[in-house]
């Protein structure tokens, strides 16, 4: 085990915390979103505060209903790290390719696109 806890899994379950915490503080305080403010439009990460809150209580449902692709990524992000960990491995995340970046940042694309498209209002929070 490294220092930083990070083969332990430590630091993702500290990452994890990290997360739903800032999420319930920003809850409690009411941020809007930036872009929406500005533009009107959704942006991918609209809904995904709810969506944590959501996991965070094991409202599955609730949380696909407030943001789809966090709850895909998040379920994409523990297979990638528990498949090598069933197998007896430490999880090694790629470290000189590009492509997961690439990906992730064009699916953030199309999904505010296409959230922001009438006719595909099941993409989108609820007010």
């Amino acid at each position: 085990m490294s220092a930083s806890g990070v083969r332990s899994g430590g630091g993702y379950a500290a990452a994890g915390v990290v997360l739903v915490g800032g999420a319930a503080m920003k809850a409690q305080l009411g941020l809007p979103c930036p872009l929406t403010a500005l533009t009107g439009w959704l942006c991918p990460a609209c809904g995904a505060t709810r969506a944590v809150l959501a996991l965070a209580d094991g409202d599955l449902r609730l949380a696909v209903r407030d943001n789809l692709v966090l709850v895909a990524v998040a379920a994409a992000g523990m297979l990638v790290l528990a498949t090598p960990a069933l197998r007896g491995r430490t999880a090694r995340l790629p470290r000189d390719r590009a492509w997961p970046t690439y990906a992730a940042a064009a699916l953030l694309v199309v999904f505010a696109v296409l959230r922001n498209l009438s006719g595909l209002e099941f993409l989108r929070p609820p007010a």
